[in-house]
């Protein structure tokens, strides 16, 4: 590690803690509008409809109404937000340009201009049906669930869901509403509660049983389709539980690490690493003992729930990621005694940035194969200070989500000495202190339009990314690019900000690249640099420049 010398006279470091000036203070910047109107897909005004605006890469968001006439209004601060609309019964719907690509357009709206974006949507469609169980009596109170067939779900329209759930009532009829067109995969699983001893007292906790897919089986491979059209109700998908074979593939013991004392109550669930959705989820019993049922083999990842009040002190251990065949496995957790790790946030002469309370602190587990973060709940004050709690034992980079800000980092700091790359190694239970993340404001700008073809033609939803032409040894270093990328906007414009100075190699999607692995991005970049322009970005500069897609695939 070396010490931190380029810090400007208006930041010492003392032994004693950190002592800085005043900080700044931003005015607010003046308002825009984005308004219009929410339709049915038949032109039918919708009144409450909840219509969303959420800026790009932050937190900040604004919410309206509609009225009887199906008009909102929304005043917001200026920059570039994905606009949706939400109402039950109704597939939610995101804005997206007509004929452009099956994800959201991200809408610039600039200080004293108003912006009008309308939005349709669409009625849900509707799977009911009834769960019987093994005795062919209802089964009350089971949980269904639609799953989006995957292939679906990759060419879905904007604003899609991946699934939805219901429950069964006292005849075991279910209905599951609000769903988008396309092929669904139904199960139910009984869910039972079990008196757990923990150190409250006790407590009835949920365990889940086995899936049954419809119309009957065990397994998502040998389950029948569903076919769902938006507006349409499916009825009929009724279907009986399997008995429990018994035996679950994925089973462990959860235990405290100081005393080794099995630890009750605690969720553990697993989903695919395919699929976003939990595949199979249990409560540890009263010898910390817990069974996920109803998997096939494949590769899952194994986690325990960060929502666990009873165990608020202890840290989230990471994820374990096991391929099972047939044979069952296991996989065991301990939970640590939380630590925490605080400081301050500044730019690189000692001011407070500017909007600093959007900024995300993160962490990310150094020397592991794949890129894993630590799932925290950080909070920044308007002075900078933040704190992230619940941290588990580890060295770790620390780092801040960046996304549509003016800033790059700079350097992570501990007690005076930067460890930006070698990051900070913490102890289950410590509270680390007097950790800055200086920010830069030196960065470059890189902004303009998308434009089709050798035509003067803007292209909304094009992704603008730079690389760094180093990329590989900083992925062999981090599992990061350390890149920036952005879509463009409903005028097909773009800005990437606070770009540090450097070579990069400039890429342009006609629409968003998918890769199952961060390999699979390398390789794709390695095949392809000699074909790649390159910037050269100097500190503060501000280039424009308007491009066409280089990558068509």
């Amino acid at each position: 590690m070396r010490r931190w010398m380029s810090i400007p006279i208006g930041l010492w470091l003392l032994s004693g803690g950190l002592i800085f000036g005043s900080p700044q203070v931003v005015s607010e910047s003046p308002r825009a509008r984005i308004s219009g109107r929410v339709l049915s897909t038949e032109g039918k005004p919708l009144s409450r409809v909840v219509v969303i605006a959420q800026r790009r890469g932050g937190s900040a968001m604004f919410q309206a109404r509609t009225d009887r006439s199906g008009r909102y209004t929304l005043e917001v601060e200026p920059g570039t937000y994905i606009i949706r609309a939400e109402k039950g019964g109704y597939v939610t719907s995101s804005y997206s340009v007509e004929g452009g690509a099956s994800e959201p357009t991200p809408v610039t709206v600039e200080a004293g201009r108003s912006v009008t974006i309308d939005l349709r949507l669409a009625r849900g469609g509707v799977i009911t049906g009834r769960v019987l169980d093994e005795d062919g009596e209802p089964l009350v109170g089971a949980i269904v669930m639609a799953e989006r067939k995957r292939e679906d779900l990759q060419a879905a329209a904007v604003g899609s869901a991946f699934g939805s759930t219901g429950m069964t009532d006292d005849r075991g009829i279910y209905r599951i509403y609000g769903l988008p067109s396309g092929r669904y995969y139904v199960s139910a699983r009984v869910v039972e509660r079990q008196a757990v001893r923990i150190s409250m007292g006790a407590a009835l906790m949920p365990q889940e049983g086995t899936a049954t897919y419809y119309p009957g089986v065990s397994s998502r491979q040998q389950a029948a389709e569903v076919e769902v059209v938006e507006g349409a109700e499916t009825t009929g998908i009724d279907f009986k539980i399997v008995a429990e074979s018994g035996r679950a593939l994925i089973s462990g013991v959860v235990r405290k690490q100081e005393s080794g004392e099995p630890a009750p109550g605690v969720l553990v669930f697993a989903y695919s690493v395919d699929s976003p959705s939990i595949n199979a989820r249990a409560t540890s019993d009263e010898q910390g003992r817990y069974e996920l049922k109803g998997l096939t083999p494949g590769t899952y990842r194994v986690q325990v729930s960060p929502f666990t009040p009873i165990y608020e002190d202890y840290a989230q251990p990471l994820p374990q990621e096991v391929t099972v065949e047939n044979e069952p496995i296991e996989v065991n957790f301990e939970l640590e005694r939380a630590a925490e790790i605080s400081g301050r946030i500044l730019t690189e002469d000692g001011r407070v940035p500017e909007n600093v309370v959007r900024l995300v602190p993160s962490l990310w587990m150094k020397g592991t194969e794949r890129r894993i973060g630590v799932m925290t709940t950080p909070r920044v004050d308007p002075q900078g200070n933040f704190t992230l709690k619940r941290v588990p034992g580890g060295t770790f980079l620390l780092n801040v989500s960046l996304a549509d800000s003016p800033y790059f980092l700079r350097a992570v700091l501990h007690e005076n000495q930067e460890v930006t790359n070698e990051g900070i190694t913490v102890r289950p239970g410590e509270r680390v202190t007097d950790v800055v993340i200086i920010l830069s404001d030196a960065g470059a700008t890189v902004r303009g339009r998308v434009l089709a073809g050798e035509a003067e033609i803007p292209l909304p939803n094009a992704v603008v990314q730079l690389i760094p032409v180093d990329f590989a040894k900083r992925f062999a270093e981090k599992r990061s690019f350390d890149g920036r990328a952005v879509i463009s906007d409903q005028q097909g414009g773009y800005e990437l900000k606070g770009i540090p100075p450097g070579k990069y190699y400039l890429l342009v999607f006609q629409k968003r690249p998918t890769f199952r692995r961060p390999e699979e991005e390398v390789e794709f970049l390695t095949a392809r640099v000699a074909q790649l322009p390159v910037l050269e970005l100097k500190a503060r500069e501000v280039k424009r420049l308007d491009v066409r897609p280089t990558v068509k695939e």
